[in-house]
C-alpha cells in the first residue's frame, strides 16, 4: 500500500512470536543491558535467546570467581568512598564469604579451591596497588534508563550499572586544572592481563560507551558529565595474579559514529529490525556450557562432544 511503511521482521517476530508489546506510540522497545553489546555482535543467536528469549544458564566457576571478587573489591571502594577504612584482610574475608554461596555454580571449567586461592590473591592485589591510584566518587551505581528512537518501529531502551566513577584533574593549554569525571570498569578473565602487564580490551569500549551515554543523558543520576577516559581495571583469573589498568579514549564515538562511519548502536538496531539471528560457531563461547541453545544451533556442526 502507498504510503505504508512495512514492519521489519525483526520487529515483527517480537510482537508475534515473542509478545512484545506495542507501546502507545507504535513502537517496540527492546533492552539492551551495557554489559551484552559484545555478545550481541559475537552471535546474534545466542544473544537473542538469552535477552530476549529468556533462556539462561548456571554460572561457571570463573564467572562465580570474577562475580565475587567484584564483590569484595567494590566493599572496599565503598567504604573508601564513604571516608571509612576497610582492611584488605576484610575484603578478602568478604570475598571468601561470597565465593562459598555458590550452591548454583557447575564447577567444570576451574576447579573450586584453586578459583578460591585466585580470588584471595586478586582482591588483596587490587586492594594494595589499584584501589589507591584511583580517587572514587561512586559504586555499582544503577542509571536510569534511556531510549533511543532507531526508527522503523524500533527503541532501544539502553540499562545498565556503572561500575565506578572516578575523578581525576586534567590540565588544559591554558593551566587551568579541570575536575573531571569518568567511568572505570573492572574485568576478571583467564586472558584478562597478558604476560607484560597490559589489559585485554576487545569489545569493553562499547560496554564503556554504554556507560558514557547514560551518564551524558541521565544526568540527574550520576550528577555529572562524564568526560574523562574510560579505564578498564583488569585481574587476570589464571596463573599468578595479575592486574593492569587500560584506557578507552573515545566510546562514545564508537558506539554513535559520526557523519562518515556508523556507529554500533546502528549495527545492534539493524540486527534487531532484520530478524537474522544467525549463529557464530566459532565464538569462544559456543558450547553448551555458554549457550542455552547450542543443542538446536543449526549454524554449527552437530558432532556429538564427549566434555
Amino acid at each position: 500500500m502507498t504510503g505504508v511503511t512495512p514492519i521489519p521482521a525483526g520487529v515483527a517476530w517480537l510482537t508475534d512470536e515473542l509478545g512484545f508489546p506495542q507501546r502507545p506510540d507504535g513502537n517496540v522497545s527492546v533492552r539492551i543491558r551495557a554489559s551484552s553489546l559484545a555478545e550481541l555482535f559475537d552471535c546474534p543467536a545466542r544473544w537473542a535467546a538469552k535477552h530476549l528469549q529468556g533462556e539462561s544458564l548456571p554460572d561457571s566457576g570463573r564467572a562465580h570467581l570474577g562475580t565475587s571478587v567484584h564483590h569484595a573489591t567494590g566493599l572496599f571502594d565503598q567504604a573508601r568512598v564513604e571516608g571509612r577504612t576497610m582492611d584488605p584482610t576484610d575484603a578478602a574475608d568478604a570475598f571468601v564469604e561470597a565465593f562459598r554461596a555458590d550452591e548454583h555454580v557447575h564447577w567444570f571449567d576451574v576447579k573450586k579451591q584453586e578459583a578460591e586461592r585466585t580470588g584471595v590473591g586478586l582482591v588483596a592485589l587490587y586492594c594494595q596497588d589499584i584501589a589507591g591510584g584511583f580517587d572514587f566518587e561512586s559504586v555499582e551505581l544503577t542509571c536510569e534508563e534511556i531510549e533511543i528512537d532507531m526508527g522503523d518501529g524500533l527503541v532501544l531502551r539502553l540499562t545498565g550499572t556503572l561500575d565506578r566513577i572516578y575523578r581525576d584533574v586534567f590540565i588544559t593549554e591554558d593551566g587551568v586544572e579541570v575536575t573531571r569525571h569518568g567511568i572505570a570498569d573492572l574485568k576478571t578473565g583467564r586472558a584478562a592481563v597478558d604476560s607484560v602487564g597490559n589489559v585485554k580490551m576487545d569489545w569493553h569500549g562499547a560496554q564503556l560507551a554504554v556507560y558514557e551515554l547514560l551518564g551524558l543523558l541521565g544526568q540527574r543520576t550520576t550528577g555529572e558529565e562524564l568526560i574523562a577516559p574510560g579505564k578498564i581495571i583488569g585481574l587476570k583469573t589464571e596463573g599468578n595474579p595479575a592486574a593492569g589498568i587500560g584506557t578507552i579514549p573515545d566510546g562514545r564515538g564508537l558506539l554513535l559514529g559520526n557523519n562518515t562511519q556508523t556507529g554500533l548502536l546502528e549495527y545492534a538496531a539493524g540486527i534487531i529490525k532484520s530478524g537474522l539471528w544467525w549463529g557464530n560457531p566459532r565464538s569462544m563461547m559456543c558450547h553448551h556450557r555458554f549457550c542455552p541453545v547450542h543443542d538446536q544451533c543449526r549454524f554449527r556442526s552437530f558432532e556429538e562432544t564427549t566434555e
